[in-house]
């Protein structure tokens, strides 16, 4: 895939998350079959997020609610640290959210009451 034919939620995404299990992530296999850390739509709009139990360390970047088309997101067990983001409360479609077993602090942002479509929210 060349650099233009990369969509631009990818482009976020490899910025987001530069390592994953120890290696470089690949952007040129963003949207395809062979990533299995992303979902996309017809549109290579990221719609998933699956990073579980994958290494990522760091904290989780406000950068996050670029990817509006999000309903899923799933990075736990991983080494994330610091506060959630309060802009992860503009991901209006967000379905379901699995941050647990990282090394989080703070509080739940009240951002986060935004999130009418969330079924879904682990984070202890």
């Amino acid at each position: 895939m060349s650099a233009a034919q990369i969509s631009p939620d990818c482009t976020v995404f490899a910025q987001l998350f530069p390592t994953i299990e120890g290696q470089p992530y690949t952007v040129a296999k963003c949207c395809t079959k062979q990533d299995p850390y992303v979902v996309c739509d017809n549109q290579k709009r990221i719609t998933s997020i699956i990073l579980k139990n994958v290494d990522v360390v760091g904290s989780l970047s406000s950068d996050l609610e670029k990817l509006d088309a999000l309903t899923f997101i799933d990075i736990s067990n991983n080494k994330i640290t610091g506060s959630l983001p309060a802009s992860i409360g503009k991901l209006s479609n967000l379905e379901k959210l699995y941050l647990n077993n990282n090394q989080l602090t703070g509080t739940i942002p009240e951002e986060f009451g935004k999130l009418q479509k969330l079924k879904e929210m682990y984070v202890y």
